[in-house]
């Protein structure tokens, strides 16, 4: 019985390695996880500018994580560069990125803004409250999409989809579908840090060759991929849903993902060990 618990624990933590389930928003379609990462593919076609819907400066075509024992990676691949946009349309004259937010408590994201439940990674310069480049805890967000030119009669999100929609585009936000509740239809989302506390540092990667990131057997050809990485104990396990889009919230993608408890060393080599075990034992079988 020992062995057949044993057994159980292994078969599910090798499965958990491999497989993201979302229980936080109903997916608008599943994200696949392939070579070491879990990508999330948002609609090729739901990037604004004007009239134009698709394609454009502000489309973002998929996010990615990956996750190993001493640091949590994020990628993104987009038309819109790490330095932005500069637009009359922004009071600034510019567009950047907006953070990353993440939230494990399987409440809306208004909800866990509001009690300060959130996680948020200012990995760029931006409008963002956060003091200064990092990764937060007890973070509360608001949305600067106004003041960075999303300038639509109807400030809110269902005016979003609708305007892409009638554009001949697909509104989505990766993991999730546009409508899913956990966003609040009748508002801008909510994109960068408003408070929070520091907790660690984050990096940015200039360069991504060598993380064998693979967006394009998706379809998923932007022009640039931008990618940053974090201690891993810094944030909880379990579920989450984590979004970041352009400062003007055009063009949000949002992932539904798990992080996976990281076991300690002798866990690892005690279940590899019982693996191997396992495995032997079954071969012997086969061979009787």
């Amino acid at each position: 019985m020992l062995v057949n618990n044993l057994a159980k624990v292994f078969l599910s933590l090798v499965s958990a390695c491999v497989s993201f389930v979302s229980i936080l928003a109903k997916p608008a379609q599943a994200g696949v996880f392939s070579n070491g990462w879990y990508y999330s593919i948002d609609s090729f076609t739901d990037g604004l500018e004007g009239s134009r819907v698709g394609g454009t400066l502000y489309e973002v075509y998929a996010m990615a994580m990956q996750q190993n024992p001493d640091r949590v990676t994020f990628a993104i691949n987009t038309n819109f560069p790490l330095t932005g946009d500069f637009t009359p349309l922004a009071l600034d004259g510019h567009v950047g990125w907006s953070d990353l937010i993440l939230n494990f408590t399987g409440k809306s994201l208004d909800t866990a803004s509001v009690s300060g439940e959130l996680f948020g990674i200012n990995w760029v310069k931006n409008g963002s409250g956060a003091t200064e480049l990092g990764v937060y805890k007890n973070v509360t967000a608001k949305t600067i999409a106004p003041e960075n030119g999303m300038l639509l009669s109807d400030p809110s999100m269902r005016a979003i989809n609708r305007w892409v929609r009638s554009n001949k585009g697909t509104p989505a936000m990766g993991d999730i579908s546009a409508e899913d509740p956990y966003f609040n239809q009748n508002h801008l989302i909510q994109n960068v840090i408003a408070s929070g506390t520091k907790i660690g540092d984050v990096e940015l990667l200039n360069d991504v060759s060598n993380l064998r990131l693979d967006f394009s057997q998706f379809g998923a050809r932007g022009n640039y991929i931008h990618a940053f990485s974090f201690a891993r104990n810094l944030l909880p396990n379990g579920a989450f849903v984590a979004h970041t889009t352009p400062e003007c919230d055009n063009d949000v993608i949002a992932m539904a993902g798990v992080l996976q408890p990281v076991p300690e060393p002798s866990t690892i080599l005690s279940l590899a060990g019982l693996g191997f075990l396992l495995v032997t034992a079954k071969i012997k079988r086969q061979h009787h």
